[in-house]
């Protein structure tokens, strides 16, 4: 039998804990910002590293919501994404590059909030998208919505 002293028991432990207990996990949301979706060339089509890396995987991202759906003023499943609350009011709309459409997952419905920042995560594609506002680049699958706390 085996015997292993308490203090290297705890070495061994944290070691082999799984990533989801350690908060490494890879599906854990990044939060990234307007800044990073500018490393998309509208021009050449090329992204980044960072945003190449991003691609496909959960994000968080604050915003402000453009609802895209007949809606009941409670609830949309589409909506775009964008950095100010002024943004696709005014013409003209924002940068593809600075635009997200989002698509929430399943029958998950989004609460519309107007002119009031909310947190977006879900998985980020970089996916030309035409919207009534105009092309979009990015599209996200929708997780979760949740109002912005500043943290």
């Amino acid at each position: 039998m085996l015997l292993v002293r308490p203090r290297y028991l705890l070495y061994i432990l944290i070691f082999f804990l799984p990533a989801t207990l350690t908060g490494n996990a890879p599906d854990e949301n990044t939060e990234i910002s307007w800044k990073t979706l500018r490393g998309y060339n509208l021009k050449t089509g090329k992204m980044s590293e960072m945003l190449t890396k991003l691609n496909g995987k959960p994000i968080r991202i604050p915003g402000f919501m453009v609802p895209l759906d007949d809606m009941d003023y409670e609830s949309v499943g589409r909506f775009l994404l964008v950095p100010d609350p002024q943004a696709c009011i005014h013409v003209p709309p924002p940068p593809a590059n600075q635009m997200i459409y989002v698509v929430m997952k399943g029958k998950k419905k989004a609460p519309v909030t107007w002119g009031v920042p909310v947190v977006l995560s879900g998985e980020l594609k970089v996916k030309s998208i035409r919207s009534q506002f105009g092309v979009v680049s990015f599209q996200v699958a929708g997780e979760m919505v949740k109002p912005y706390t500043g943290k």
